[in-house]
């Protein structure tokens, strides 16, 4: 939000990270990424930020990004885990 985001939505399985993210000024959080596309009606978000160890990270963010939108991994797994169909 401090860099012009007008919506910040965050998946996290982590219900003490959910109200954390509440906290810090998250419009909305969801325990699982598939939810997001649920709340955008299918369109996806402009811009995700992938920032997990998670081996399925990267495809769950490529999944819940907008056509046209833009992902950024911050958290990358171990190479041998990392795969994105």
């Amino acid at each position: 939000r401090v860099c012009g985001a007008s919506h910040v939505r965050l998946a996290e399985p982590h219900p003490w990270r959910r109200e954390a993210a509440m906290g810090l000024g998250a419009a909305s959080v969801y325990s699982y990424y598939s939810e997001v596309l649920h709340a955008t009606h299918g369109r996806g978000d402009d811009y995700v930020i992938e920032a997990t160890n998670s081996a399925d990270g990267p495809e769950h963010a490529a999944q819940v990004a907008r056509i046209g939108g833009r992902v950024t991994l911050v958290g990358i797994p171990d190479a041998e885990d990392f795969t994105l169909n």
